[in-house]
C-alpha cells in the first residue's frame, strides 16, 4: 500500500520539476542544442542521481530551522508544493527551497520552534548568493570572450563548446 503521506512529496516532486527544470536546461532546448524530450530524461535522471548521492547535504540547515515530525514535514512540503503550482501556473517564477523556507519558518512561528539564528544564515545566502554570482560573471566573461576571440577558435569548435557547456551546466545544475 501506497503510504498517504508520500502525496505531498510527490506532489513537490512534481511542482519543482515543472518550475525548475527550465532553470537548468531552458537555454539549451530553446537554441536547439537538445530535445525537450532528451532534456527531461537527462534533467530527471541528474536530479535523482543528486537526491540520493547529496541531497543530505543540501537540507542540513533546513533540518535544525524548526522541529520535525511527520505531520510537520507533511504541511510543509504541501504548503511548498501548493505555492510552487500557483506559481508556475501563473508564470512566475520562483524558488523551490524559498517556498520550503516560508513554510518552515510559518511552523515554526505557530510551534514557537524557529531557530532565528539559523534563519539569519539562510537569509544572509539569500542575498550574497546573487551577489557573489554578479561578480563572478564579470571575469568568467572576460575570460570566454578572449578565448573565443584571441585564440582563432572556429566557428563549428566553437559551436561544440557551446553545445558541451550548456550540457555540462544543465546536467550540473540538476544534479545540484
Amino acid at each position: 500500500m501506497f503510504p498517504p503521506h508520500l502525496l505531498g512529496g510527490l506532489f513537490l516532486g512534481w511542482a519543482i520539476g515543472a518550475n525548475d527544470a527550465a532553470n537548468v536546461f531552458g537555454t539549451a532546448v530553446a537554441s536547439r542544442v537538445i530535445t525537450f524530450r532528451t532534456a527531461a530524461i537527462v534533467c530527471g535522471l541528474a536530479v535523482i542521481l543528486g537526491a540520493f548521492l547529496q541531497g543530505e547535504n543540501g537540507i542540513t540547515t533546513y533540518k535544525y530551522l524548526i522541529s520535525h515530525d511527520l505531520t510537520t514535514n507533511v504541511v510543509v512540503v504541501t504548503a511548498s508544493a501548493l505555492t510552487i503550482f500557483y506559481m508556475t501556473c501563473k508564470k512566475l517564477s520562483v524558488s523551490s527551497s524559498q517556498a520550503m523556507v516560508g513554510a518552515m519558518v510559518g511552523i515554526g512561528l505557530v510551534q514557537h520552534s524557529l531557530d532565528w539564528g539559523i534563519l539569519g544564515k539562510i537569509v544572509v545566502c539569500w542575498i550574497s548568493t546573487p551577489l557573489c554570482a554578479m561578480v563572478l560573471v564579470v571575469p568568467i566573461y572576460y575570460l570566454i570572450r578572449f578565448i573565443f576571440n584571441h585564440l582563432r577558435i572556429g566557428l563549428f569548435t566553437r559551436d561544440n563548446i557551446i553545445w558541451f557547456g550548456l550540457l555540462l551546466f544543465g546536467v550540473y545544475g540538476a544534479y545540484a
